[in-house]
């Protein structure tokens, strides 16, 4: 979507996007709306640049916690939606682990402005007014927002606010709005994405409530740039997410993995109050038309968005949603490392094997941990490592690994890695030192040399168990679960007396590796597919398991 104005803006250093009508984000957009706004109040805004770097706002310390109602009700938002989502964001323990706005998107107005050029609220969607809707969220000791474009119309084709800044924002501060998502539609008549978004802010200060400023301008013009310098506390880095795992061909909305591989770039430009915004969420979304995310998915876009520091905005409905989908939103500890205090967007610090290998990801915390995850972009459950040397430690002689989703607590000393399944991850809080909780850390995989074998045909595994802890380990039961009808030998393996792991220097050795050859035959007459074979570890009563997959061909 480039402008093709020739305006060039000095200030944003980029060319301002004209977007009017057609825009795939809501395929909702009426033509000939972009064409039908009032006239335009002076043009008097300067650029931050030009006025001096603006007074430090303290709005959102840490990134925005709440839900909008966008990513699966698009325009079918009423009084009633919004009051019912405030109070399963109560009860469903959603406002106890920190969200706090609920947000209204698009759609929630008139088509026309009153003869005074006033927004009105659709009398059938909010009979009561904004106003009433914002005291019933504000009861329940949450927050309410509301959404405008900084153009002639929305995106849905309703009464954008270019050139009604002040009176808009003075009707959003009278009703008692706390956060305004303010997106780029419509006709922006040749005025530049940074004299826009200016103009908001200037109105929105000079109300006497205060109101959140989220950026929603896709990233066309650089935002993280220029974003706080007008008064943003956060700025959306892409077009739209959907609940897709990734999109294959170019389109304007992305899924989860295109989206992380736009935003991770911008780490330095993220802090506290102002943010990198990828996105709302989609954990949970369920919508006609795709095919949503699994659970293991829905996992780890959780996690990557806690990684980034990343604004935490649900889109899923709350009123009715899984206890798998609750349990991913109100997950403490994950919450915790994007809430971190010191505000430090988490990078990808290594990737093996480019879009479809492995990574691994750090962030620094406030209290000196790091939160690491590993990442398996691909196909197959992958085995992953890292260091804690690796992810930023000095030399120790112990370390301390937290998974964030299991729950477990693991003794290391310095290697940190697991078997990670297709499209997911694992995320821990690393931290120097021991704990009598802590169980030893390890890691399962299996290798073998061709992944596709015929019916009644012997294939050989090496299954490989590698002690990370620093202590070591007595006794070591492993056992392979092959599917029905397939033989396996050994039917178990014993490792004794696994070494103690190496320094944070060394690597994983014949001392603390133990490895056993695993014969596994399908039966004749099986049909072709992709088999899954399950191998687990029991030691100082923890388990560690892996999968591997292989391809009968019954050609």
């Amino acid at each position: 979507m480039e402008d093709n104005s020739g305006h060039d803006d000095s200030t944003a250093r980029v060319n301002d996007s004209s977007i009017a009508g057609g825009i795939s984000r809501r395929l909702l957009m009426k033509g000939a709306a972009a064409l039908g706004a009032g006239s335009l109040v002076s043009t008097s805004s300067v650029s931050a640049a030009e006025e001096g770097q603006q007074e430090e706002s303290t709005l959102a310390e840490a990134p925005p916690m709440g839900w909008n109602s966008w990513n699966t009700f698009a325009c079918d938002v009423s009084a009633a939606l919004i009051k019912e989502t405030a109070d399963a964001i109560v009860e469903s323990g959603m406002k106890a682990a920190g969200y706090e706005y609920v947000n209204i998107d698009d759609c929630w107005m008139t088509e026309e402005r009153d003869e005074d050029g006033n927004l009105q609220p659709d009398p059938e969607k909010f009979p009561n007014g904004i106003d009433a809707v914002a005291d019933y969220v504000h009861d329940r000791g949450l927050k309410l927002g509301i959404y405008e474009s900084a153009g002639t119309t929305t995106c849905g084709g309703y009464p954008g606010s270019l050139g009604h800044e002040e009176r808009d924002a003075q009707a959003f501060a009278d009703w008692g709005v706390d956060y305004l998502k303010y997106d780029n539609c419509g006709d922006h008549y040749g005025l530049s994405a940074v004299e826009r978004y200016t103009r908001m802010h200037e109105a929105l200060e000079a109300t006497d409530r205060e109101i959140v400023l989220s950026i929603c301008e896709w990233g066309n013009n650089d935002p993280w740039l220029w974003g706080h310098e007008v008064g943003g506390s956060l700025w959306r880095t892409t077009g739209d997410i959907k609940p897709l795992w990734t999109v294959d061909e170019d389109t304007w909305y992305h899924g989860v993995i295109d989206i992380v591989d736009m935003n991770e770039p911008l780490a330095a430009h993220a802090g506290p109050d102002h943010w990198n915004d990828p996105d709302m969420l989609e954990v949970g979304v369920d919508i006609d038309g795709y095919p949503g995310l699994t659970a293991t998915e829905d996992r780890t876009h959780f996690g990557l968005w806690a990684m980034m520091a990343a604004p935490l905005i649900a889109g899923n409905d709350v009123r009715n949603m899984s206890e798998q989908t609750r349990e991913i939103l109100t997950n403490e500890a994950v919450i915790a490392i994007d809430q971190d205090p010191a505000g430090k967007q988490g990078r990808r610090i290594k990737n093996t094997d480019g879009a479809d290998g492995t990574e691994v990801w750090m962030k620094p915390l406030a209290n000196g941990d790091r939160a690491v995850a590993l990442l398996n972009r691909g196909e197959r459950t992958r085995p992953i490592l890292t260091s804690a040397r690796e992810v930023g430690f000095d030399v120790e002689s112990a370390y301390i690994a937290r998974d964030l989703w299991a729950g477990t607590v693991t003794a290391t000393a310095g290697m940190i890695g697991a078997s990670v399944p297709a499209h997911g991850h694992k995320l821990y809080r690393v931290e120097r030192g021991q704990s009598d909780d802590a169980v030893p850390a390890a890691l399962l995989s299996i290798n073998t040399d061709e992944p596709t074998v015929v019916p009644g045909e012997a294939r050989d595994l090496t299954v490989t168990f590698t002690n990370h802890a620093p202590s070591a380990l007595e006794t070591v039961s492993v056992t392979l679960d092959a599917p029905d009808g397939w033989e396996s030998e050994p039917a178990t393996a014993t490792f004794h007396d696994v070494a103690a792991a190496p320094s944070i220097e060394g690597a994983s050795g014949p001392e603390n590796d133990a490895e056993v050859d695993w014969m596994v035959r399908p039966p004749q007459g099986i049909g072709s597919g992709e088999y899954e074979l399950a191998v687990s570890a029991e030691f100082a009563g923890r388990p560690v398991s892996t999968t591997v997959d292989l391809t009968v061909d019954a050609a």
